[in-house]
């Protein structure tokens, strides 16, 4: 039987295409035909069930305009497939930004600039919409040059300086200036607005009675916390009406005691309703509780679509479902068991922006998927743009990936993740590439780095460049060991060196003994732990080493010298790691410094000097890790022009070696 499906751009029709086509499966035979069935939500017909949500992406001008690398990083994610983009937040108010890169919409001046960048959506066959939002409380100071403003005095922390509690008077200006943010967007050409009522910010702080304590009509009951929001929602339709579709975004639940319940969260679902929206999507979490806003990959895919069904069960209009949606299988099920009506797949988006289009032609299998690692939501934190462990092309899509008009004989030694990717971005930019592993099988040390259970979907990032090795024909040579003289025999024109590193061996008594074994060895199976193990090191690999080996009846002692284990792990997953390795019993023993290893015994002295000891079968060390440059060093002493990418260079994580892959392909 075959269907129809539609790719239509509001505002203007810029392209009609009709795709015949037979029921669209995946590899595995899953029916995804719901996921790409055109849909109304509003005024907008999308082409497709899949919505990219609002991220913060840190690419945005300082005058809050959006840059060029923001237009061409939405403008990639819609060249994808998706039915609807749905850009970054942007501040309704001076008061109201988060960061000194948030996008702003309270001048009419940025209207220009966001018309640039929605015809750029709609032209790939997207809608596109807007988020407006205020920070209130989580406003940074330094940005807005004054003390944030909230619902009620209510810190962010215990620590934090409360925040200026607004006036009614002011609530009402606040108002307003949603309403008029709606109208900048929509003279800049978007097809809708979203209004960011979840995570914390500025409405939230209103609807949670975790932060609002007011005494008056915007605070107290359930109906008088959701005034504020429903007067946004008002005002907006009643200034526009039709002409725009207005979606809200909603925490669900707060998943914190004394905070929004689902139950209260329908009650505020269909007062919205009935003053106007015509979208509702539904997340959950705020800031007290980060692994429920931006789930790490401890957390199941989907976890967040019982959310969705439950408001959708409440109301009469559209329900967005997110929340760790990065697979079109797991979005096709939410779909089918009708538990929302849209798809957000935001992560999975970034990690592959062509997502949809290589779903909805039956190639699944070359999805390149996120793994939920969160390097993006980190590299926010810690004040740096977007960026992807998996997708070296984020920020980076105007230059990626341009043939070089010159076609350059290019070697690869070492088939980790940085040679795989320096492998594929050169091959991808018309260069004629060889990739020479020393071993059986390409992939480094990504099979040793899925071994913790709750790493299994790091395997994603291994299957992505086994597929396209074969796809895009990078000529791959197992079992080479590479040499002088055989690179010399080759004759490269540039050669990239992937050789990665071996573990660090401390220089401690006894360190030679049979007992005494490494993290990689055990995560390996080359190395067989029985009875009492201590694991010194309590790193991202001593941890993932103590999980592992869970399942093997071991008994473990964590032997750390700093003040805390995982300081090394992105900083939302940490906690729930931590907890599982506290709540399994294993013992763990901070600011401790292993000294010296006897037969059954490792000797370590505290922060004071004072010597203790552990008693244990066997040690395994995950003391880090040394570059392997040997053949590095021998080559730079040539006249090749020779790049270091990953371990090789520096032993970091899978990020750094992916993305120094990408750029060693991109300087040749």
């Amino acid at each position: 039987m075959e269907r129809q499906v539609l790719f239509i751009s509001n505002s203007g029709y810029h392209r009609v295409e009709i795709v015949k086509r037979h029921t669209i499966t995946d590899t595995k035979g899953f029916n995804m035909d719901k996921l790409f069935t055109p849909f109304q939500a509003g005024k907008l017909l999308l082409k497709n069930r899949i919505v990219m949500p609002p991220m913060g992406t840190g690419f945005g001008n300082v005058d809050g305009t959006p840059s060029e690398i923001t237009e061409n990083y939405y403008r990639r994610r819609a060249e994808g497939g998706a039915g609807l983009i749905i850009v970054e937040l942007a501040a309704v108010d001076p008061m109201g930004r988060s960061r000194a890169q948030t996008l702003t919409i309270y001048e009419d001046r940025v209207i220009d600039s966001y018309r640039r960048l929605s015809e750029e959506i709609k032209q790939c066959g997207a809608c596109a919409a807007i988020q407006l939002n205020h920070a209130g409380r989580l406003a940074y100071p330094d940005v807005i040059k004054a003390r944030p403003v909230c619902p009620s005095p209510s810190p962010v922390t215990p620590k934090s300086e409360p925040p200026r509690e607004l006036s009614k008077p002011e609530i009402k200006n606040l108002v307003e200036a949603y309403v008029r943010a709606a109208g900048r967007a929509k003279a800049g050409g978007f097809d809708g607005v979203e209004i960011h009522g979840a995570h914390g910010y500025f409405i939230w702080q209103f609807l949670s009675p975790l932060c609002n304590k007011r005494e008056d009509e915007y605070g107290g009951s359930t109906e008088r916390r959701v005034k504020f929001a429903e007067e946004i929602v008002r005002g907006i339709k009643q200034e526009y009406g039709k002409e725009i579709t207005l979606s809200f975004r909603m925490s669900g639940s707060d998943f914190v005691e004394g905070g929004l319940t689902l139950e209260e969260t329908k009650v505020m679902a269909r007062i919205l309703e009935m003053a106007g929206v015509d979208v509702l999507h539904v997340s959950g979490g705020s800031f007290e509780v980060p692994h429920w806003m931006i789930q790490p990959m401890t957390m199941p895919q989907g976890c967040l679509a019982q959310l969705a069904e439950g408001i959708r069960k409440a109301v009469h209009i559209p329900v967005i479902a997110v929340g760790r949606i990065n697979d079109p299988q797991v979005a096709g099920t939410i779909l089918q068991e009708g538990k929302a009506d849209l798809v957000a797949m935001g992560r999975g988006l970034i990690a592959d922006p062509d997502l949809p289009k290589k779903a909805m032609e039956g190639h699944s299998e070359e999805i390149r998927k996120c793994v939920a690692d969160n390097t993006c939501i980190h590299q926010r934190f810690k004040g740096f743009p977007l960026a992807c462990m998996v997708n070296p092309e984020v920020g980076r899509e105007k230059e990626f990936i341009k043939y070089t008009g010159r076609s350059r004989k290019v070697l690869v030694i070492g088939g980790g993740p940085a040679g795989l990717e320096a492998a594929r971005s050169a091959k991808l930019r018309g260069h004629d590439v060889t990739l020479w592993e020393k071993k059986d099988g390409i992939g480094g040390q990504l099979s040793l780095a899925s071994r913790a259970p709750y790493k299994k979907e790091i395997e994603n990032v291994l299957s992505y460049y086994q597929s396209q090795v074969g796809k895009i024909g990078i000529k791959v040579e197992l079992n080479k060991v590479a040499s002088l003289d055989e690179v010399k025999k080759f004759g490269p024109d540039a050669i990239i060196i992937g050789t990665g590193s071996s573990p660090f061996v401390p220089d401690l008594p006894g360190i030679d003994q049979s007992n005494v074994v490494q993290a990689r060895d055990v995560l390996g199976d080359k190395a067989k732990i029985s009875g009492k193990a201590v694991i010194i090191g309590g790193g991202h690999v001593g941890c993932e080493t103590a999980e592992y080996l869970w399942g093997q009846g071991v008994s473990l002692s964590i032997l750390e010298m700093l003040d805390d284990i995982l300081l090394d792990m992105e900083p939302i997953g940490r906690p729930i790691v931590k907890k599982k390795i506290i709540d399994h019993g294993t013992k763990i023993i901070l600011k401790g410094k292993a000294v010296k290893i006897e037969k059954n015994k490792v000797i370590y002295t505290d922060q004071d000097g004072a010597e203790s000891s552990i008693d244990a079968d066997f040690f395994i060390l995950a003391t880090g890790a040394v570059s392997e440059n040997q053949l590095l060093k021998l080559m730079e002493r040539e006249s090749f022009d020779v790049h270091a990418v990953g371990d090789c260079a520096k032993p970091r994580d899978i990020y750094n070696a992916i993305w120094e892959g990408a750029t060693a392909a991109l300087r040749i």
